[in-house]
């Protein structure tokens, strides 16, 4: 059995401390498909989900912690809990 999950992320940053660097809350909706099974009877299904965090951006450094749940209808079935380190390549 396997479970393959594709996620694709639309979200926004708002700077709680800082106008661009420093503290920051984050949210992202997301669409997530989900296919789960064995190849030859698989299932897939589609939904709207969502990741809600915080993080702390220091010049072209991000480091966020969130928490990733596939789908609005169940939240006790929370998938996972992040922490991302990234860099702003475009603003060095």
């Amino acid at each position: 059995m396997s479970t393959k999950e594709f996620p694709v992320l639309l979200g926004a940053k708002y700077f709680v401390i800082g106008k661009t660097i420093g503290i920051y809350i984050a949210a992202e909706l997301a669409v997530a498909t989900i296919s789960s099974g064995l190849s030859a009877s698989s299932n897939t299904d589609t939904n709207l989900g969502f990741t809600a965090g915080a993080g702390i951006k220091q010049g072209p450094v991000d480091l966020r912690f969130q928490l990733f749940s596939p789908s609005f209808k169940d939240f006790s079935n929370l998938h996972s809990a992040m922490i991302t380190l990234g860099v702003d390549i475009f603003g060095i």
